[in-house]
């Protein structure tokens, strides 16, 4: 009984101390409940906004397209930020009201403002404002008054929390703001060397220190990441010594070129900082000193080569025409006729498909383990002239391309791409993946049939055949009674089958089928 009492006596005071707090602290309890806009104005509208706390004030101004932020420091805004700050603002709505004098504003926080905020509009002269004090004592809603009214408006947290909006919140933290899509050349220094990365058509060629094909995708993550919201931390608009930082001299300096009338966007890359989880970095000389996320610093190649392109072959399948091998197992060429392949020389054979898909995957996925000489080089010197094997292809429109491929030792090959000369290391397994002739490439399946298109298999051969049929998807046995078959079973033995080659031509013609054991 004594507990109970005892939290009954207790409500009873924390509600006479919140009527207490209302009706005697803040001045008078609330006039009215109210609702409409704190403010009303559209986000469209708003040509600036000026947040005046104490002696700090942050301006954000709307330019051509975008957001920038002109106190306390002159940078780009994050727009979509600034327009969270606004919904906020704007959308917020008053919950009640109290008419109070401006000795009791005070009270509130309002006299003289925690806050004030001026709103600069597209066709008024004069900015909007509106006052925000003192947050109400349950956490959930704000004090706010605006100028020429003798009223107090209670209005959502969020109000209070946007003013508190430090100038770091708002900046823009894109590393380089530059579209992708348009930027036309890359160039990276480290030292005295300097590699450029140049877009050719939907391809990018390097040059500089290394030169050939750039790997597209490492290019993408390049630039996907220094493109990209991956600054940190804004650790000093005016750093003081920047050596300390390791940008004096930089580690590393990047430019993005998007054409040939504006200039580019650089970034110089300082020392990594592992109890800050980041890389220091600058936008240029004069620039405020950046803390980058760790991955940004990550996408920038330590090593010029691992720009390069591993990707032996760049072709299309559907636009090749012509396929040609000259191997250990002899000269032969693939031609593709109305979209299906066949051996033109050393005769005109029918091809499996199957093993020329197999062979272009093989082209495909060939990849250098090693470069062990740019474009231009004396092939010859690398002893690929004459190959032990080459491989030519010809695709419509453009001029062919060719393998040369020396004998593997020790787990590799040495390998030429022509037009280009360049020359690099594979793994041996390529060599013997493309060492195929005649008899690997030609069709010497015996049943030309699909697992899929069967409908119904006889197997003969035994005192009863044995007899299967597929109905409604399911297999099931016709000859002789017996349970339903397994499935997996069926398919295993449809899918041998349809896999039987042969390995020799015995006879062009079985005139006596009995002396090979084939008579029924």
């Amino acid at each position: 009984m004594r507990v109970r009492t005892t939290l009954l006596l207790a409500a009873l005071l924390l509600a006479l101390a919140g009527f207490y707090y209302y009706a005697e602290v803040k001045g008078g309890w609330p006039t009215k409940k109210e609702e409409g806009k704190l403010l009303d104005l559209t986000a469209e509208a708003v040509r600036a906004l000026k947040i005046t706390g104490g002696e700090t004030v942050l301006e954000v101004v709307r330019g051509e397209g975008e957001w920038r932020l002109t106190a306390p420091v002159q940078d780009r805004a994050d727009a979509a930020r600034v327009d969270g700050l606004l919904r906020d603002l704007l959308g917020a709505t008053v919950e009640r009201t109290y008419e109070v004098t401006e000795e009791g504003a005070k009270e509130y926080g309002l006299a003289p403002p925690a806050y004030t905020l001026a709103f600069t509009l597209k066709e008024k002269a004069e900015p909007v404002l509106l006052q925000v004090g003192d947050r109400a004592p349950s956490g959930l809603s704000t004090y706010a008054r605006r100028p020429g009214e003798a009223k107090v408006l209670l209005v959502p947290s969020a109000v209070r929390s946007q003013a508190e909006t430090r100038p770091a919140d708002l900046r823009d933290k894109t590393v380089l703001a530059v579209e992708r899509d348009r930027v036309q050349r890359i160039t990276i220094s480290r030292g005295t060397a300097t590699a450029t990365v140049e877009r050719d058509g939907k391809a990018w060629r390097l040059s500089g220190a290394v030169r050939g094909r750039a790997d597209p995708n490492r290019v993408e993550d390049l630039l996907r990441e220094v493109t990209s919201r991956g600054i940190k931390e804004f650790v000093a608009e005016v750093p003081a010594d920047l050596r300390s930082y390791g940008l004096a001299p930089p580690t590393a300096r990047i430019a993005l070129t998007t054409d040939g009338q504006s200039p580019p966007r650089t970034l110089l890359l300082g020392r990594p900082d592992r109890a800050r989880g980041g890389v220091y970095a600058r936008r240029g000389q004069g620039t405020p000193l950046l803390l980058l996320e760790e991955r940004v610093a990550k996408a920038i190649p330590e090593r010029f080569l691992d720009l390069r392109d591993r990707t032996l072959l760049t072709f299309s399948r559907e636009r090749l025409e012509t396929v040609s091998l000259a191997s250990p197992k002899g000269e032969l060429t693939l031609q593709r006729t109305e979209g299906k392949w066949e051996l033109a020389k050393p005769e005109r054979l029918p091809a499996d498909p199957k093993e020329v898909d197999r062979l272009l995957s093989d082209l495909t996925f060939a990849r250098a383990q090693e470069f062990l000489a740019d474009p231009g080089a004396d092939v010859k010197r690398f002893g690929l002239i004459p190959p032990a094997l080459a491989v030519t292809l010809r695709e419509e429109g453009k001029e062919p391309v060719r393998l040369l491929l020396g004998a593997p030792r020790k787990g590799r090959a040495t390998v030429a791409v022509e037009p280009e000369r360049s020359v690099v290391k594979v793994e041996a397994r390529l060599f013997t993946d493309l060492n195929r002739g005649v008899f690997d490439l030609r069709y010497r399946r015996l049943l030309p049939f699909e697992t899929s298109e069967v409908g119904s298999l006889k197997m003969t051969g035994s005192d009863v055949p044995l007899i299967l049929e597929r109905r409604e998807g399911r297999w099931r046995f016709r000859s002789p009674d017996a349970a339903e078959p397994k499935p997996l079973r069926v398919l295993e033995v449809l899918d041998a089958l349809r896999d039987l080659k042969w390995t020799a031509v015995v006879a062009e013609r079985a005139d006596d089928p009995a002396a090979y054991g084939l008579t029924p």
